[in-house]
């Protein structure tokens, strides 16, 4: 049996690959929030994602199928991780940390000192993925502040540095989330 070649490779936002990969990545968050999701067809505005604010996008190959997509956006002032997904049969691979690599990579190298993502309670693997790599809670930060079972989290990009908390809701305590 030959080892599997996994490829991270940049593409535009509105390649095939990319928007195939984000069409199964909404179904399945759609069926995992199905009951908090009142008519899908009608999402907030502020957390699509418009095609002028993205910065980076790139698609994970395992021999040479599309397994994987991440990207960036500019989003107040500051970088944020969009639309990342790994398809499930290419899960538990290494396909998502060779997709946070490349992002990271493509963050430094557009002058970002952090990331922020947002994802959801219902995603734990996402959630411990982040966290293996470096990602720390902080506040909700628009427009997730408003979207039940949000959970938003930032990595430092620098050397020493903390998540800064920046866009966060005054009524929340940043000490709750260290």
């Amino acid at each position: 049996m030959r080892a599997s070649t996994l490829q991270v490779v940049p593409v535009e936002w509105h390649h095939p690959d990319a928007a195939s990969l984000r069409d199964a990545m909404v179904a399945e968050i759609e069926h995992r929030y199905a009951d908090r999701i009142s008519d899908p067809r009608q999402r907030s505005p502020q957390t699509s994602v418009e095609s002028a604010t993205v910065a980076y996008t790139a698609l994970a190959y395992l021999d040479q199928t599309p397994v994987g997509h991440v990207a960036l956006r500019h989003h107040f002032g500051d970088i944020e991780l969009k639309r990342m997904y790994v398809a499930p049969a290419a899960r538990g691979t290494g396909v998502g940390a060779a997709l946070l690599s490349a992002a990271e990579s493509a963050a430094r190298a557009a002058g970002a000192t952090r990331i922020l993502l947002h994802t959801g309670d219902r995603q734990p693997e996402a959630v411990r993925l982040y966290q293996r790599h470096g990602y720390r809670p902080v506040p909700l930060f628009p427009p997730y502040d408003t979207i039940p079972g949000s959970l938003c989290f930032a990595k430092p990009l620098g050397d020493n540095a903390e998540p800064r908390m920046g866009h966060v809701r005054a009524d929340l305590d940043p000490d709750d989330y260290r």
